[in-house]
C-alpha cells in the first residue's frame, strides 16, 4: 500500500515560486501547518487555500535538503 500522506504545492504557492525564480528571489517558507481532515480522508488540491480541519500550525526553525 503507498503511503497516503504528503504535501502538495498549491497554485497560489506555484504562482509565488514562479515569481521568485523570474525575480531571481528566494521563497521563504517560514511556517508548516497540518490538518486531519476533520477524520475522513480526502486528496488535497491544488486549488486549496486553506487545510480541511487544520489542528497545527508552527514556525519551521531547521530545514535541511
Amino acid at each position: 500500500m503507498t503511503n497516503p500522506y504528503g504535501t502538495i504545492i498549491t497554485t497560489i504557492g506555484a504562482a509565488k515560486i514562479a515569481q521568485a525564480i523570474s525575480e531571481g528571489e528566494t521563497v521563504v517558507i517560514s511556517a508548516a501547518a497540518a490538518g486531519d481532515g476533520n477524520g475522513e480522508y480526502y486528496k488535497p488540491t491544488p486549488d486549496q487555500t486553506e487545510l480541511r480541519h487544520e489542528v497545527w500550525r508552527g514556525s519551521i526553525e531547521r530545514a535541511t535538503i
